[in-house]
């Protein structure tokens, strides 16, 4: 599994080769003759059509690639997003929207939701960065149609297609040896001022130590109360080596409310926490 994907979901699969015929014997009433064997060509058989891959993929250029960027260099004008939605009626187009960092971006103008004519269920949905230039930060894209909702997400960072000509390990299985909350972070990304308890002021860092990566993989902090998300909070972390340090960080405007926290790390796409950590706000 390629770690790489944010959440998108895109199905890969491998078709067969074979050679030779299939062998069909037909049977029906009890024969008064031997009945012939049929032997179907196996073009024949490969002929059936190819389903529709279902998903979105993300491009900076105006030109499907056939493959989603999950990590786009900011200071892009404009992304470009390619779906494929099958259960869309023909000439049908779906409903757009899209947030930064977890905050709406406001819905998408029609004018930048086009069908393709030629493939029903099919078309492009572009993606104006606020200000002209796409910030840093975690982007998602939320489709909808009469029946079901649909999102992609992708990460712009600076240096992307440095990061991403980086070479992964042989192995590459990201471990999170270290991590901790703490009150900052050190000039070389190590935590500074771990703690388990803050002040409602305070802004409260998750740092990790991970090896194993694959450059320009996402790590998702996500921050709770209980067993309700502070969706707000949620960071997509790019890691722009094989190893190194990484951190996220939370504060409220108007300070925490006093309470019993938990911050968890998992790769962008999982469910499985590959760290737990809990800390007090009083």
């Amino acid at each position: 599994m390629n770690r790489r994907l944010l959440g998108l979901g895109l199905l890969v699969f491998t078709v067969g080769v074979l050679t030779g015929a299939v062998l069909v014997h037909l049977r029906g009433r009890p024969p008064t003759g031997r009945h012939p064997s049929v032997t179907v060509p196996i073009a024949a058989a490969a002929s059936a059509p190819t389903p529709p891959v279902e998903g979105i993929r993300f491009s900076t250029t105006p030109q499907d690639l056939g493959a989603t960027a999950e990590l786009l260099p900011s200071g892009t004008a404009a992304v470009f997003a390619f779906y494929c939605l099958p259960e869309l009626p023909h000439g049908s187009l779906p409903k757009a929207a899209w947030r930064f960092n977890g905050k709406p971006l406001g819905g998408v103008g029609s004018g930048d939701v086009q069908a393709d004519r030629g493939r029903p269920g099919h078309g492009m949905v572009v993606l104006h960065a606020p200000g002209g230039k796409l910030a840093p930060g975690a982007y998602e894209l939320q489709l909808q149609t009469d029946r079901r909702k649909f999102s992609a997400s992708f990460v712009a960072a600076p240096e992307a297609q440095a990061v991403l000509a980086q070479a992964a390990p042989a192995e590459a299985a990201l471990a999170l040896t270290q991590h901790v909350v703490a009150r900052g972070v050190g000039k070389d990304g190590s935590p500074s001022g771990p703690t388990s308890k803050f002040t409602q002021t305070e802004r409260v860092h998750y740092v990790l130590r991970y090896r194993g990566a694959e450059p320009g993989m996402a790590v998702r902090v996500t921050w709770w109360v209980g067993n309700l998300e502070i969706k707000a909070a949620r960071r997509e972390v790019v890691l722009p080596a094989t190893e190194g340090w990484a951190h996220a960080w939370m504060q409220a405007q108007n300070g925490l409310p006093a309470g019993t926290y938990t911050v968890r790390a998992a790769t962008s796409g999982d469910t499985q926490a590959l760290a737990t950590d809990s800390f007090t706000v009083r």
